[in-house]
């Protein structure tokens, strides 16, 4: 399954793509997407939903995923209130 930034998935398409997959902040995951030679990071909408809210390489995937962490709860509120992406 390809997925693009923006769009809503189902929390195992993007586990089951990769080899790797961390939630080490709750709500935000980042998931290998070793077809593409990315990584996926996902924040976690509901139990089985998630955000694709940036793909990156893996000399970028510690930074990037680290620089979103303070803002989990504020983009899922964001999202919540108006459905709309906030990217």
């Amino acid at each position: 399954m390809q997925v693009k930034k923006g769009q809503i998935v189902d929390k195992g398409a993007i586990i089951k793509q990769g080899e790797f997959s961390r939630e080490e902040y709750e709500g935000l995951i980042a998931a290998s997407d070793t077809e593409n030679g990315i990584y996926n990071i996902a924040l976690q909408l509901s139990e089985n939903t998630v955000l694709i809210v940036d793909q990156v390489k893996d000399s970028q995937v510690h930074d990037r995923y680290h620089q979103l962490t303070s803002q989990i709860q504020d983009m899922q509120k964001q999202h919540q209130n108006d459905g709309k992406s906030f990217m």
